[in-house]
C-alpha cells in the first residue's frame, strides 16, 4: 500500500488552483477543485 505525504496545506492552494510537488522523486500536479483535492503525474501528454 502506498504511502501518505504531505506537500502543502489545505490553505496554501485556493480552489481553482494547483500547484506542481517533487514526492520522492517523483513530480505531481496537485489541484484544488472547489475543496477537493486530487494529485495527478505531472506528465502532459500533448508533447507525446
Amino acid at each position: 500500500m502506498g504511502e501518505f505525504v504531505r506537500v502543502t496545506g489545505t490553505t496554501d492552494v485556493k480552489p481553482g488552483d494547483g500547484i506542481v510537488a517533487e514526492v520522492n522523486g517523483k513530480t505531481l500536479a496537485v489541484f484544488n477543485e472547489g475543496g477537493t483535492f486530487h494529485a495527478i503525474d505531472n506528465t502532459c501528454i500533448h508533447g507525446w
